[in-house]
Formats: C-alpha cells, structure tokens, sequence
C-alpha cells in the first residue's frame, strides 16, 4: 500500500502501530496459513486516518 496523501495509523497485536506519511509505502500479508480459524485474540490489525487532510492510498494487488 502506497500512502499518496494524509496521515494513516496501523495497529497490530500486542498494541504495536505505527504512523505511514504521504510517500511511505508498506507490505501488508493479512492472510491466515491454509486451515487456520481467524482468532480476534490472535489476528487481524485495525486502521485510521490521522490528521485533517484527507487518507489517499494506492492498493496495489501482487
């Protein structure tokens, strides 16, 4: 995911985050190994915006 304008904040387990700025870009593996069952204990992010101008992102499908 590129970060084209704004601010956006990632949260993973254990309360780790981290803030991405216009140009910053990151690779997100969100899947879960062949078989498992999604756990919200153990799995998963959450995401916001930060700041006033508004999140612009660039997904990109590999």
């Amino acid at each position: 995911m590129f970060i084209l304008g704004g601010e956006m904040e990632i949260g993973l387990q254990g309360g780790v985050s981290r803030v991405f700025k216009p140009g910053q870009h990151f690779y997100s593996a969100d899947l879960l190994p062949e078989g498992a069952t999604f756990d919200a204990a153990v799995h998963g992010h959450w995401s916001r915006q930060l700041g006033p101008d508004p999140l612009v992102t660039l997904f990109v499908r590999g």
